[in-house]
């Protein structure tokens, strides 16, 4: 008599947890080689178009993102190495712990995140989670959080740059940070009802750890470190700047310059603001909000590269989405206060 294996329901599971990684897998290298393919023939086509892009994303790196943003990058390994991260977490921490769930010592990345601009935020959380100074789960939700951009980014690359004002540009900053707060106390309630608290790290003295030859040294490593992210970020704004190019001129063409600019406004935040410049304030302030909170699918890749892959992107993405729909909300509630 023959007998039938019956399979258990765990087994089940598993079976169909691995079918579908499969199946989005499959889609992910089709999604891939499909963009590869397009990207190819495009660049093809037009050389020069891209050859453009590539100048004018360099220029803009020299001129504007290097300056404003690598003495940031230096600063947060500075803030980390030298412990003056837990002297920001002892006035600061439990307010900040209160509000978001998380350990008091994320309180300095997202004031750095708030003024130096994405991903130095996010850099901070990773290093703060790589020291043992946060949970996995808590430097993902800070991660999100922190990722905002910068006052100056905001006011003179967007303000006075392409609406001559730099209230427009503070506009969009304070949309973003608020709606990152927003969606970061209700992460933290989320968490709560999960049972999750803030974790609690035993803190070393900054007068204990600080001292003339480890700061000189600190100082040094910062440098480097800063260094190797920002050529990093430079490679993905280049590489995303062309990318936006390219589905600007294909969308503009084929379904309008709107769609072009909701488009490129997932992709890139520079090229999308440039775009939805092209508006009327009501149209142009929500969408390059939306491009600001959301940060762009560059910004991403940015912060996944600067984490090195310890931190997980799925809830990244979310919770930035979330952020952009809810910070555009506020920009256009703004804009009718405004003209009313």
């Amino acid at each position: 008599m023959i007998k039938r294996e019956t399979s258990s329901p765990s087994k089940k599971r598993n079976e169909k947890h691995a079918s579908r990684l499969a199946a989005n897998l499959t889609l992910s290298l089709a999604a891939m080689w499909s963009l590869a393919v397009f990207l190819l023939v495009f660049l093809i086509k037009y050389p020069e178009m891209a050859a453009d892009s590539v100048r004018r994303a360099l220029g803009a790196a020299a001129s504007g993102l290097v300056p404003s943003l690598f003495p940031f990058l230096v600063l947060v390994n500075v803030i980390i190495g030298t412990g003056f991260a837990d002297m920001i977490a002892n006035p600061l921490g439990k307010p900040f712990s209160l509000l978001f769930g998380i350990n008091g010592n994320g309180a300095a990345a997202f004031l750095v995140g708030a003024v130096g601009g994405f991903p130095s935020g996010a850099v901070m959380a990773s290093a703060l989670f790589e020291n043992g100074k946060l949970t996995r789960e808590e430097a993902e939700r800070l991660c999100a959080i922190s990722n905002n951009p910068g006052i100056a980014f905001c006011t003179g690359g967007i303000g006075i740059s392409l609406y001559d004002s730099a209230s427009l540009g503070r506009l969009v900053w304070l949309c973003c940070i608020v709606s990152s707060v927003i969606v970061g106390a209700v992460s933290g309630r989320i968490a709560a009802r999960r049972g999750e608290s803030p974790s609690t790290t035993e803190q070393k003295t900054t007068r204990e750890r600080m001292t003339p030859g480890k700061a000189a040294k600190e100082l040094c490593g910062a440098v480097v470190k800063a260094c190797g992210t920002m050529l990093n970020i430079c490679a993905f704004v280049v590489f995303f700047t062309v990318l936006s190019d390219v589905i600007s001129a294909v969308l503009t063409e084929g379904a309008g310059r709107l769609a072009a600019a909701v488009a490129v406004s997932f992709c890139e935040i520079t090229s999308a603001a440039r775009l939805a410049s092209g508006f009327g304030l009501p149209v142009a302030i929500p969408l390059t909000t939306f491009a600001a909170g959301f940060s762009g699918i560059c910004v991403h890749m940015q912060v996944s590269a600067a984490t090195g892959g310890r931190l997980g992107m799925r809830g990244f993405f979310f919770r930035k989405l979330v952020s952009g729909v809810v910070a555009a909300g506020l920009a256009a509630l703004s804009c009718l206060v405004i003209r009313s």
